[in-house]
Parts: structure tokens; sequence; C-alpha cells
């Protein structure tokens, strides 16, 4: 089924339907549910909807109620197809209200008076079937930082960063239009956090909880290669000062049809970094629930600076810069690369 088709939107129905509609049973399967006004949805077919699917018809149903509103937020994000940190069951939909329309109350929804007046810039996505304006990206993950707190913020932010749709001045730009509104300290602690190198939403929250446990800014995504050049793997964090590596491991990576191979593979890199006298940490979904259980890592790192054996810099490479990064330069390693060019191996 075609989900977007179980929204019923009255001022669609004849004279006739409309009567139909009113006459239905209260009760059971055949139950209407009210998503906004003037929207509504058949009880078993809302039933039958998976939590984002519901999320996407109230969307579309809210946007039918209010004409001219703007998504923003993390429904927004995840309505762009950005990755967003709550899943869509536990998402209130963030509505920017057209100008002269007076605010109301609605189940689930909070709803916004932009301080920029209106005139941030607005693109229309297709949501359950309907068109549906939103922020761009970077608005709203700055929005899902002021409204829901950093981690909320920084997970889409990092994601459309590094898919190449928005970058580092796009986001000065809005911080500056958005200084002085509500939840700004969480907006700008995304920003401080954020990247163009995560690559899932783990990553970027544990780059949050490193932070948050008093750990130096590690450097990510950087480049690891043997005494004969030849690259070994990308880690998610670098701590170039001590030889350590972080790298966040979910339950599904070496699990399934494939899991033996990606096992092999791991051993493969973390023999190779063990060759080189790094130390190697991997993160868990614990890490990401609670940031003290990095406080073992901070012990570690103060424990290896003791040691005092910085990496030599023929081993590792970092990523591209941000400003590199919003020119369209990617990473220059793979499995079958064997040395970076001297301009990316030089930029610390």
């Amino acid at each position: 089924m075609d989900f977007g088709a179980a929204l019923i939107l009255t001022d669609r129905l004849s004279s006739w339907q409309q009567e139909k509609l009113r006459r239905r049973d209260t009760h059971g399967e055949s139950k209407l549910i009210k998503l906004a006004k003037g929207a509504y949805v058949l009880s078993k077919d809302w039933r039958r909807l998976t939590p984002k699917q519901r999320l996407f018809l109230r969307v579309a149903a809210l946007q039918h109620a209010v004409p001219g509103g703007v998504l923003t937020g993390q429904a927004a994000a995840l309505a762009m197809g950005l990755s967003t940190w709550s899943g869509p069951g536990q998402m209130r939909i963030d509505l920017y209200l057209p100008e002269g329309r007076r605010p109301r109350r609605l189940p689930g929804v909070r709803l916004h008076r932009p301080k920029t007046g209106g005139t941030f810039p607005t693109s229309v996505t297709t949501v359950a079937g309907m068109p549906v304006r939103v922020v761009s990206p970077v608005r709203a993950a700055l929005d899902a930082a002021r409204f829901d707190g950093a981690a909320a913020g920084l997970v889409p932010l990092e994601n459309a960063w590094h898919e190449g749709r928005l970058t580092g001045h796009d986001l000065d730009v809005q911080l500056d239009l958005l200084a002085g509104t509500p939840g700004m300290p969480y907006a700008r602690k995304a920003r401080e956090i954020a990247t163009p190198y995560g690559e899932s939403p783990a990553e970027s929250i544990s780059a949050l909880h490193i932070a948050a446990v008093g750990l130096p800014a590690p450097l990510r995504q950087v480049s690891i290669f043997d005494g004969d050049g030849v690259f070994i793997g990308r880690v998610d964090f670098f701590f170039p000062d001590v030889g350590m590596i972080l790298e966040y491991e979910g339950a599904a990576k070496t699990t399934g049809a494939e899991g033996r191979n990606t096992a092999l593979r791991e051993l493969h890199r973390s023999r190779g970094f063990h060759n080189l006298g790094m130390v190697l940490r991997h993160l868990d979904a614990e890490t990401l629930r609670d940031p003290s259980a990095l406080l073992g890592v901070k012990d570690l790192h103060r424990a290896l600076q003791v040691r005092g054996r910085p990496v030599d810099r023929r081993f590792w490479a970092p990523p591209p810069s941000p400003e590199q990064w919003d020119r369209g330069v990617r990473y220059p390693t793979g499995s079958g690369s064997r040395h970076l060019p001297p301009d990316l191996r030089d930029c610390a």
C-alpha cells in the first residue's frame, strides 16, 4: 500500500463522500483518527504503518492544514533523507508559521515564528505524496540542536556536511542569523564538535561524548600506513600524540552473512595498527548511552601521555581539511591505494 493514500483530506471529498465519512462507525477499524484540521486516517490503516510512515503522514497532514508553514528540526532532516538521532516514534514535529498565522496548539507539534522574518532559504520535498516546504539542511540541523539538544543537531549536521549538502560557511552564516534565539548554546556546541567526517550517527555522538569527558579533540578519519607506505585503514578517531585509535563497532558489523569476512578484515587492520605501536580501543552502544563509559579511555590517554611516544608522521595522514572538503576534495585512499598525494599528507 502507498501509505500516502491512507491520508483522507476532507476538502478533497465530494459532498456525498463527506456525508458518508461522517456516518462511519466511530469504533473498530472504521474509526477515524484526526491528524490535523481536515486530515484523517482510518484506524486500520494507521495500525499498519511504521513509525516513520506515521510521522510523515502527520507532516503531510500538517502542511495541508497550515499552508505556508515550513518544516524544520529533526522531522525536516528526516524528510530530506538525513540521519537523525531520535527515532521517528519519539520525534516532535517543528513548524515555522507563515506570516500572520496565529499559533494554535496541536498535539506533538511545536510551532515557531522565525526570527529572520521568514527570509531563510526553503525548498519543497515530497512527503507521503504531498509537497512539503522544508528549511535548508543546515537550518534543520541547527534548529534540531536548539529544540532538542546538541546530539539531535550534530547527527544531521555531520551527515549533511559529509554529503556536501552544506559547508562550514553555511553553518557560520546561519549561526549569526540565529543569534539571540532560544537554545543557541546547544547549536553552538554542535557547531564546535561538527566536522564533515562523520559517517554514522554513532560516530557523531561518540565525538560529542569524547569532548564531554574532557579528552582532547581527536583527528577524525585519519589514514594509517605501514612502514612501506601501504595503506592499512582509515580510523574513526586518532590521537597522534599518544598513538591511540578509537573505533566505533556496532553489533551488526561482525554478524550476518558477511560477518566472518568483516571480522577477518578487522583483525588484519588491528594487527597493522599494533605493529606500528598504536593502541586500539573499540567504542560500542554503551558509550553512546553513557559518556562516563569513556572515562577509562581518558585514563588510558593520560597513561600514554606519560609514556610520551607520539606516532611518526610518516605513518599517518589527515583527511582533507573542512575547507578542502567544501571544495569537493574527498578521501584519496582506498584498498588499492599505496600513497597519499603530498599536498594532503602535509595538511595537519
